[in-house]
């Protein structure tokens, strides 16, 4: 019998520690999940050129007025303005109208005209294209470093 009282006190301190422990534990330890920017959300503000490559060699002629703004409606791209300041190199057909994303995220459409980003972050936007045979034979890659207008 005092045997059974033993294993007794020591099953009722052990389930009571057990109890409290559980209790004790917060179930909102875990960190709140932090909410992913898209893509999309992330590019889309007004850029500036900070370097410009013509086929490997830097270019700096008209690269100061250079201004690409990408508009979004929630997650979704709507339009975009390009104003070129004078710069021969343009990577849109138009100075504005639709853009979006495709789905293997990395290339942007502008106006129907894939161009290939390299690299996409809220501070820094690369785009490279190939210069068409119809306006230079020599077919230059172009790429444009962009960053967002202060």
């Amino acid at each position: 019998m005092r045997l059974f009282r033993r294993f007794s006190f020591v099953f009722v301190v052990l389930l009571s520690t057990l109890f409290f422990v559980k209790c004790s534990c917060d179930e909102d330890d875990e960190p709140e999940p932090v909410a992913q920017v898209s893509i999309v959300e992330t590019i889309s503000k007004t850029w500036r050129i900070q370097t410009l490559e013509v086929g490997g060699t830097p270019f700096t002629d008209g690269i100061e007025d250079f201004r690409l703004t990408l508009q979004r409606d929630g997650d979704n791209p709507t339009t975009y303005s390009l104003a070129t300041g004078g710069l021969q190199y343009n990577f849109a057909p138009t100075p504005s109208g639709s853009w979006s994303i495709n789905q293997t995220l990395n290339q942007i459409t502008f106006a129907g005209t894939p161009v290939n980003y390299l690299n996409a972050t809220a501070n820094n936007l690369d785009l490279q294209y190939t210069v068409p045979e119809d306006q230079d034979k020599n077919t230059p890659t172009v790429i444009f470093r962009l960053v967002p207008v202060e």
